[in-house]
């Protein structure tokens, strides 16, 4: 007897829809709902891109001699090294579960470590700055590209599932 908003009455539909597809199958639906979730992750990504950019442009605001273009071919630059860090890691855990080798988890972990270690030195040499400024710099950046990728996660996630 109670009336919903267009918002209410969607989820509700939505949730009947997911219901009658899997016929009440929690486990399929939560496993449909999260690959969708998993394969919008590459477009999440490419949303990400211009606005790191615009996150770098933000904090150096001042430097006049750096164009939003010029943050964009640095995020670029980043993305590009994040992903082939990123292969060796999915490399070396493929190899460890072939080979059952304790040594492999160091070296993701090391791997892992590069990613944050390598973006604090690009920064440092790419805005020749100093090391507090940089570190603080550092520090907002990935607070904000955090916080920037919880709500492109959570409109994708909403996204995924209305798509179902």
């Amino acid at each position: 007897g109670k009336n919903h908003n267009w918002l209410e009455r969607a989820v509700v539909y939505k949730i009947m829809e997911i219901n009658t597809k899997y016929q009440g199958n929690r486990t399929g639906a939560m496993k449909a709902i999260r690959e969708r979730i998993l394969h919008s992750i590459p477009q999440m990504l490419f949303l990400s891109l211009p606005l790191i950019a615009l996150l770098l442009k933000i904090l150096y605001f001042r430097r006049k001699d750096f164009f939003y273009v010029s943050h964009g071919i640095f995020s670029l630059h980043l993305y590009i090294f994040i992903f082939l860090d990123l292969l060796f890691v999915f490399l070396v855990d493929e190899l460890q579960k072939l080979l059952h080798w304790g040594i492999f988890t160091w070296i993701k972990v090391a791997l892992y470590i590069a990613i944050f270690i390598y973006v604090y030195k690009a920064m440092r040499h790419f805005y020749q700055q100093r090391r507090a400024k940089t570190i603080l710099k550092y520090s907002l950046l990935l607070l904000l590209y955090f916080i920037m990728l919880l709500f492109l996660f959570a409109f994708f996630a909403i996204f995924s599932m209305y798509k179902m």
